[in-house]
C-alpha cells in the first residue's frame, strides 16, 4: 500500500492483507447467496449494472434507448448523477479531496461561495479538511520533506509542480490562544 492505499502494485493477485485469488474466485456464489450482486453489468445491458434502489425506493438506474447505456440517480429517475468518469464533470467538479487543492487555494475569496454551493447540490456532499474554514494549500513544502510518492518520483527539480503534499497537509493550527482558529474562524465570517 503505497500511495495510502490508492495504488496497484500488482494486476494479477490480491494484496494478502484482502485475502487471496481463492477468496475472490468464492466472492460471487458467496454473495449470490447473501443476495448480495458481485458483478457489474446484466447480460447485453438488459439489467441495471447492481440492484442499488434509489431513496425514492426504485431503481437506482434507467435504461436510455438511444446511448445504450444506464444511468444513474439516486433520487428521482429526472435527477441523474453526475458522471464522474466523463473528463468535463472532472475540470468543472468543486468536490475536494487529497489529490485537488483545497477550494480556498482554487477560487480565492470565492471559497465560502463554492463550499455552500457544494452543500446545496443533489447527491453527496464533501467538505475535505479545511475547507470548513477556508484554509489554503500548504505550497512551502521543501523537498527534503516532500512525502507524496507521485512527486518523490518527480525529482527534485520537477517536485513542486505536481505535489499533492500542499492540499494534504493537517489543518494548520498555532500556538496562539484556542490554537488560533477561534479567532481566525470569527475574523473569516466577519470578513465575510
Amino acid at each position: 500500500m503505497v500511495d495510502f492505499g490508492y495504488d496497484i502494485s500488482n494486476f494479477t493477485d490480491i494484496d494478502p492483507i484482502f485475502g487471496d485469488l481463492r477468496d475472490f474466485k468464492t466472492l460471487p456464489a458467496r454473495a449470490k447467496k447473501l443476495g448480495l450482486k458481485a458483478k457489474g453489468r446484466g447480460k447485453n445491458g438488459k439489467k441495471p449494472p447492481n440492484n442499488w434502489i434509489s431513496v425514492f425506493s426504485d431503481s437506482a438506474w434507467t435504461y436510455v434507448n438511444s446511448q445504450k447505456q444506464w444511468y444513474l440517480h439516486q433520487f428521482d429517475y429526472r435527477q441523474p448523477d453526475l458522471n464522474f468518469y466523463n473528463p468535463a464533470v472532472k475540470e468543472g467538479l468543486i468536490l475536494s479531496n487529497h489529490d485537488n487543492p483545497r477550494v480556498a487555494s482554487r477560487f480565492p475569496g470565492r471559497s465560502d461561495h463554492m463550499t455552500i454551493l457544494s452543500m446545496n447540490l443533489p447527491d453527496l456532499a464533501v467538505t475535505y479538511n479545511g475547507d470548513e474554514i477556508g484554509m489554503v494549500d500548504k505550497r512551502d513544502i521543501s523537498w527534503e520533506d516532500t512525502k507524496d510518492p507521485q512527486t518523490c518520483n518527480a525529482g527534485e527539480k520537477n517536485y513542486a509542480t505536481v505535489s499533492r503534499d500542499p492540499e494534504r497537509t493537517p489543518f494548520q493550527w498555532d500556538a496562539t490562544k484556542n490554537a488560533g482558529k477561534i479567532k481566525r474562524l470569527v475574523d473569516h465570517a466577519i470578513l465575510k
